[in-house]
């Protein structure tokens, strides 16, 4: 049997249609939440894209139609990929993807007006819309959701189902082509694209609002725990009437503590015949309650259990309990603050100023504890705010991290491009026009290789500096000996044929990250050689002093020092204290030894005179102290 791809086109539409009439109402009902506005954009997008398949007969318009139901359906991809990252509180980078999107539209642009090939659209096409599809599955599946968490495999499922249908789409264009002289010729390579965006779209579509219910679910379950949770919490007697009748709805514990009565005695019984003792002070408060909205420490007579009378402090406030117009109340038994007021009075009458000082007193002491009642009815609402607050916060540290491992990805590839072709075209101009260089065009050509060199090394060292700072630590007991002799091997091969003397004392265990503490050894050491090239008798000494309750490691040369005014530059990122013609090197080490130190908790600090060398100390925390 045949299928008509128009009809099949125009069913799917139609479904889109429906679908952005859905987001719509989600939309409106749940603003809350940030995906479904994105989804409605997605199901709009497709159906312009999808439309535009229609217009194709039209040879006058072709080139537009075919720019806009390409791009609207890339479009709609991405805006299905952002909707589902915005659901779940997690940020994207539009720059990023805007980008993306406009390189996209220049490629369909150029094979179409510059150099029209419709294999190579297609494969543009299909290449775009499958990894679309797999960085949506693969992003869904990374930062999924516990309260959507039933749903990720079945949307990753889909999406990868979608994402190889377009693999294919893409594998068959590169290998044979496709038939492409009519896309609404029924085969088998036009035919499954359509059908695999009606049903695709129609699974999403049930996904997305079963996604949202289930999140609203969730979340209503867990503020209904919350409010458990505080309710029976509470010290003070909680008491859920029904506005009418006073029909116990609820309790919590601290009301059987105040009034004897148990959850059993108390459920579907009146308050009016169970606590009550003037049933007209509860016809006060509901009056009160209907003009203000609640009731605030009024004070009221009760019957215990035990029949004996409780005079407490009572505030009230009007809620929607399961659907019906419900008073929830906070009581403290006050009944001994009163007995000890009236004994103060009987024995104070002569005393009339001090009695009134203690009322007063007294007075202000229920004010505040009225004031802590009323704090308890808003908790919910101020435990919902705090939430947010711990949303926003884990967002922008997330922000953070993603601009920083942008920053070091920038920085290990796109700056060393430029370096490799500087370094590239130099060795040509020397090697294929020896001759015709001038003497001074070469020196040129060695100080630009140079610089090009000493901007590759300043590139590492900002590198290494980066990751001091992000590196996962992973302490253990280090045996400082061997980090040191792996170190100095490798200095001694980079010396030559220097002649240095190394003094080295024994070095203990100390308890850190075996990686990084070998750098803070490779910087060190480093500097010592550097700063005694020019001594004729060089002196490099390496040791260890005892201390209460940390390891102290020092280096010490005999090289040019430095001005101690000037110490509190060294370990700051590219300050020198020498330049660069005097010694080379980019002025990170020591920046990067104080971060790993600290890092460490330990201390990092220098001694030195002008040419008559320095000392460099650093110290670890023993491992008991760490422990403690």
């Amino acid at each position: 049997m045949n299928i008509d791809i128009r009809t099949l086109i125009l069913i799917i539409c139609i479904t889109h249609l429906i679908q952005g009439m859905v987001f719509y109402h989600e939309y409106r009902v749940n603003k809350a939440y940030n995906g479904p506005g994105w989804w409605l954009l997605w199901s709009t997008s497709e159906v312009i894209g999808f439309f535009s398949f229609l217009l194709r007969d039209i040879p006058s318009i072709l080139p537009l139609v075919i720019i806009v139901q390409n791009s609207a359906i890339f479009a709609g991809t991405i805006f299905l990929y952002v909707g589902i990252m915005r659901f779940m509180d997690k940020k994207v980078n539009l720059k990023e993807i805007l980008t993306v999107f406009v390189a996209y539209v220049a490629a369909l642009l150029f094979f179409l007006f510059v150099n029209n090939d419709i294999q190579i659209r297609l494969a543009i096409v299909t290449m775009a819309l499958a990894s679309t599809a797999f960085y949506t599955a693969f992003n869904l599946f990374k930062f999924k959701d516990r309260t959507i968490s039933s749903y990720v495999t079945f949307f990753v499922a889909i999406l990868i189902l979608h994402g190889s249908v377009f693999a294919y789409r893409f594998v068959v264009i590169l290998s044979s082509g496709p038939p492409v002289a009519d896309v609404f010729s029924p085969t088998f390579f036009n035919v499954i694209t359509f059908i695999d965006a009606l049903i695709v779209s129609l699974l999403w579509t049930f996904g997305f609002v079963i996604m949202i219910n289930q999140r609203l679910n969730t979340e209503m379950r867990e503020a209904k725990n919350d409010f458990e949770m505080i309710f029976n919490a509470s010290p003070e007697a909680v008491l859920i009437t029904n506005i009418d009748d006073g029909c116990i709805l609820g309790i919590n514990q601290g009301f059987t503590s105040v009034t004897g009565y148990t959850m059993e005695e108390s459920i579907g019984k009146s308050s009016l015949d169970l606590l009550w003792k003037n049933k007209d002070e509860r016809k006060f408060i509901i009056n009160e309650i209907l003009q203000k909205g609640f009731c605030k420490n009024f004070e009221a007579i009760f019957r215990r259990k035990d029949d004996t009378e409780m005079i407490a402090l009572i505030s009230s406030k009007v809620f929607v309990f399961k659907g019906i117009n419900c008073i929830i109340s906070i009581t403290r038994d006050i009944t001994e603050w009163q007995v000890k007021e009236k004994k103060i009075i009987e024995l104070n009458e002569s005393l009339e100023k001090k009695v009134g000082i203690r009322t007063k007193e007294l007075q202000e002491l229920t004010n505040e504890q009225a004031a802590n009642q009323i704090a308890l009815l808003n908790l919910v609402e101020d435990l919902n705010e705090k939430t947010d607050q711990l949303e926003l916060s884990a967002s922008r540290l997330q922000s953070v991290n993603k601009e920083l491992e942008a920053f070091s990805y920038s920085v290990s590839h796109d700056l060393r491009a430029p370096l490799r072709h500087i370094n590239g075209f130099i060795g040509l101009l020397t090697s294929q026009f020896p001759d015709s260089l001038p003497e001074e065009g070469k020196i040129y050509l060695n100080t630009i290789q140079d610089s090009a060199r000493q901007m590759g090394l300043l590139i590492d060292d900002l590198l290494q500096f980066s990751r001091s700072g992000r590196q996962e630590m992973r302490k253990s007991l280090v045996d400082m000996n061997l980090v040191f002799r792996e170190v100095l091997k490798t200095i001694v091969s980079e010396t030559g044929s220097r002649e240095i003397e190394w003094i080295i004392h024994n070095l203990p265990s100390a308890y850190c990250d075996h990686s990084l503490v070998k750098q803070v050894w490779i910087n060190l050491l480093s500097n010592a050689v550097k700063f005694t090239q020019r001594k004729e008798d060089t002196i490099i000494e390496v040791g260890y002093e005892e201390k209460e309750k940390e390891c102290l490691f020092f280096v010490r040369d005999n090289g040019v020092g430095f001005d101690m005014r000037y110490a509190n530059k060294l370990y700051g990122v590219f300050q020198r204290l020498h330049s660069g013609a005097e010694f080379e090197g980019t002025g990170i080490g020591l920046a990067n030894v104080q971060r790993i130190i600290l890092r460490h908790g330990g201390r990092v600090w220098a001694e030195a005179e002008p040419d008559k060398g320095a000392i460099f100390y650093f110290t670890l925390p023993k491992q008991n102290e760490i422990k403690q």
